[in-house]
């Protein structure tokens, strides 16, 4: 037994109704509300796509922290090698 996400970003591409029901049947989590409750499904794939954009910008904000922190031990280093120059 496994565990498949699917993501698209909709509007793009190859995207429609019919390929999402096609990977739909792939799964079993999304493939009774693909095929009962459209509505519904959408709402949770909204939901999942929200999920997915927020993790990914705290990924963002972690490597900006990172980047900050190697630029400062950067500086701390040239510093360090110019006063033992001097």
């Amino acid at each position: 037994m496994g565990v498949g996400i699917f993501s698209d970003d909709f509007g793009t591409g190859y995207s429609s109704w019919q390929m999402i029901r096609k990977l739909a049947e792939q799964s079993t989590k999304f493939t009774k509300e693909l095929k009962n409750n459209s509505k519904s499904a959408v709402d949770v794939m909204e939901r999942v796509s929200s999920i997915l954009e927020e993790q990914e910008m705290s990924v963002k904000k972690s490597q900006e922290k990172y980047w900050i922190i190697n630029e400062a031990m950067k500086n701390i280093n040239l510093i360090k090698r110019l006063i033992n120059f001097i």
